[in-house]
Formats: C-alpha cells, sequence, structure tokens
C-alpha cells in the first residue's frame, strides 16, 4: 500500500527590515512561493512607495523560490525603473541559477552579491552596484 503524500503545509515566511549603509534591506527567511510572495510585496511595496529607489534584499534563508517570487522581483525592477536599482544578498545556489535563467540578472536595475561585504564595498564606493 502506498503511502498518502501530506499536503505541503502553507509557507511560512519571515521578515524583518533594517538599514544597511543608509538603504532599506528586508531579510527573508522561508519559503518565496505564490502565497508567501504576498507578505513580501506587502513590505516591499511599502519601502518603495515612500519613494526608495534602492533596496536590498538578503535571501540568505530563502530556500525556495517559485515563480510567484521571481514574479514579484520583476515587478520590484519594473517599480524602481532606470534610476534605482533591486540587490539581493547570497541567495542559494537554486535560487541564484532561477535568477540567471530567468534573465533577472542580466537587467540592468538588478544586482546579486555573494557577500553583504561586496554590497556594502559597492555601496560606499558611491557606485551601482555590479
Amino acid at each position: 500500500m502506498l503511502n498518502a503524500i501530506k499536503p505541503r503545509a502553507a509557507s511560512e515566511l519571515r521578515l524583518e527590515v533594517d538599514d544597511f549603509q543608509g538603504i532599506s534591506l528586508l531579510r527573508v527567511d522561508g519559503e518565496i512561493d505564490h502565497h508567501s510572495a504576498r507578505d513580501l510585496r506587502a513590505a516591499a511595496e511599502a519601502i518603495l512607495g515612500r519613494g526608495d529607489k534602492r533596496l536590498l534584499l538578503d535571501l540568505n534563508g530563502v530556500s525556495y523560490m517559485d515563480s510567484g517570487g521571481m514574479s514579484l522581483l520583476f515587478d520590484m525592477v519594473r517599480t524602481v525603473g532606470p534610476s534605482g536599482w533591486i540587490g539581493v544578498i547570497m541567495p542559494n545556489e537554486n535560487v541564484h541559477r532561477l535568477l540567471e535563467i530567468t534573465g533577472l540578472v542580466g537587467q540592468p536595475s538588478f544586482r546579486v552579491f555573494a557577500t553583504p561585504t561586496e554590497a556594502e564595498t559597492a555601496i560606499r564606493k558611491g557606485n551601482r552596484p555590479a
């Protein structure tokens, strides 16, 4: 007899807002899927809605991202436009690969940082992060 497959529990996403070198930083922990992306969208919209044109997402604690999370990132990049950028710090290998496959990594208003130090250095230099 086959064991019944248990439905996956609703994703729990933990968010924490902080300041990082004068830029809003959202620390994200958990899975970003269609359900949990709503909470992340609300937090990002609150920050970007006050006129911020730069936003960092610390994805070190993100174990999984689906198309709902990707859609949100593309929306955020469109929101900041060419005068701003969205940066992600420490995405795991799978999330980073998803960012590459979808073409987000090549967008002028999107940046990926391997470490917080890398992000800090780019911001301190006053350059658009690369």
